[in-house]
């Protein structure tokens, strides 16, 4: 997304504290309306407001989260009342993920002004506690349309904070007039990813509850709270656009849900969702069986083809999507018949997904899935099926081939051309005592330090002899000469069968 200059005074960072902000001129919130409000703190206090978007995830702003870490974050949703340990519920922060354009012009606020948060157990919903409805991708909002705005900021400028969530009625600002009163201003120019609303004098936001939600009279959250100038005074607050962010929120939700069960645990990593590092570059058709798995036409793991109409992968890149905000089993598709991420194969679109109903998240145990997709497969020279187990593998320091897009390097980006390395599978005792997570059901693979499966490319096929041994499921720490671990996949070959050689 393309940033533009920005014109920036000393006085809107320092003299007048702009881009944290409050509400000014509002109310007390009745108990129980806004179901959705949630509000972010850690051991130094109160950080910022945010809204509730499905069970395990909740969306905010950006520059909340500078300096701050995810293990000392709690999340307090279904209660008015501002930080009393006995009212609401509250849920450990488990990650979040920043917008990767974010970009901070000055002070507090920014371009890309938004995060998502994701909560290690889900939220409870109830009377007080539900999600907010999320809009459409690039839907717009009338001129002069009523909205809603809360939150816990401060009453008055240099006040403090009220007891009970406040809330005050907005009306959406004319985007061309927006940015004049603000190039008027020279301080910022304000992009059409932004949106603006506009208050009599003494009623707006500033100083305290950035975050926080702007929602329509139906209840769709179209905007987070990124800024205001001064405090209002009568010019226009900013809200980062969400009708904007709609895939991105997706994507990151699905990102958090991949990599949130070693994030969980390994604490010296920052996260063990595999990809290859040391590997090569496949040649054309090596391996017909490899598929790219891709929500909204994003690669996000790997897979292999059973039969016509089944891919195999791991658990824990499913079991995140149904957290997703109002996912959708089409947003998946398995790409077969190339190297390449941005070019050729044939796409099929899921019909079902199946992660297994013993997977833990926690102890990464039964991680094996399913997709079943709507048509059949052709297969041909560069498509074909991989072969399934029929015995156990018991074979220690033999070859298996592994083939994925993670990156290649670490930190680094996924490559565009499929990568693939051998490892040798490790005695079994050698691979049990890699961890206590790992089980009878689960095979290690080893090789030299700089070589082996970490960050990004999960669900991918282990392959001995032309039959799949295992799916890629976790390392710890990346290609650091540690085992890397996989599900055994004749663990679960009656399992597959149940599905995969059911005849419609």
């Amino acid at each position: 997304m393309k940033s533009y200059a920005i014109l920036l005074l000393v006085s809107l960072v320092a003299g007048t504290h702009a881009g944290v902000t409050r509400v000014v001129g509002g109310s007390d919130a009745p108990d129980g309306k806004y179901k959705y409000q949630a509000y972010l703190k850690d051991n130094r206090g109160f950080l910022c407001g945010a809204s509730i978007i499905s069970k395990r995830y909740l969306l905010s702003a950006a520059h909340c989260f500078s300096g701050v870490n995810p293990a000392s974050m709690k999340v307090v949703v279904g209660t008015n009342v501002f930080m009393n340990a006995t009212a609401g519920d509250e849920y450990q922060a488990e990650s979040f993920v920043v917008h990767e354009e974010y970009s901070r012009p000055g002070g507090d606020h920014g371009i890309n002004d938004i995060a998502v948060v994701r909560v290690r157990k889900d939220i409870v919903f109830n009377d007080k506690v539900q999600p907010v409805k999320l809009p459409n991708l690039g839907e717009q909002i009338a001129d002069d349309s009523s909205v809603t705005f809360t939150g816990w900021g401060t009453l008055k400028y240099g006040g403090v904070y009220p007891k009970v969530l406040q809330r005050i009625e907005l009306k959406i600002h004319n985007q061309e007039a927006c940015k004049n009163d603000w190039l008027r201003l020279k301080l910022i120019l304000i992009e059409d990813s932004m949106l603006c609303t506009i208050g009599k004098r003494g009623e707006g936001v500033c100083h305290g509850d950035s975050g926080s939600p702007l929602v329509t009279e139906d209840g769709v959250q179209v905007g987070v709270l990124s800024f205001g100038y001064p405090c209002a005074f009568g010019y226009p607050d900013i809200f980062t656009r969400v009708s904007t962010y709609v895939d991105w929120i997706n994507q990151s939700a699905l990102t958090l849900g991949l990599f949130c069960a070693t994030l969980y645990f390994a604490a010296a990593s920052a996260d063990d969702s595999p990809k290859i590092v040391g590997g090569t570059a496949a040649e054309d058709g090596q391996f017909p069986y490899q598929v790219s798995l891709r929500l909204n036409n994003r690669h996000f793991c790997g897979g292999s083809i059973l039969n016509k109409r089944w891919i195999l992968t791991a658990a824990h890149c499913l079991a995140g999507l149904f957290a997703i905000p109002r996912f959708n089993n089409t947003a998946i598709s398995a790409v077969v018949g190339t190297n390449y991420l941005d070019k050729g194969g044939d796409k099929y679109q899921s019909k079902r997904i199946v992660a297994h109903p013993m997977y833990s998240s926690l102890m990464i145990r039964n991680d094996i899935g399913l997709i079943e997709l709507d048509k059949d497969i052709v297969f041909g020279d560069k498509v074909q099926p991989v072969k399934l187990p029929e015995s156990d593998f018991d074979k220690a320091d033999y070859p298996a081939e592994l083939s994925g897009w993670g990156t290649t390097s670490y930190p680094g980006s996924p490559p565009n051309e499929l990568q693939h390395i051998t490892l040798n599978v490790i005695e079994q005792n050698d691979c049990l005592n890699t961890s206590f997570r790992v089980t009878k059901k689960n095979i290690c693979t080893l090789t030299k330090k700089g070589e082996g499966a970490c960050h990004g490319d999960s669900g991918g096929p282990l392959v001995s002899d032309g039959v799949q041994i295992g799916v890629v499921s976790w390392g710890t720490p990346c290609a650091k000469g540690k085992p890397d671990v996989f599900t055994r996949v004749y663990s679960y070959v009656d399992w597959i069968k149940k599905y995969a050689d059911k005849k419609e």
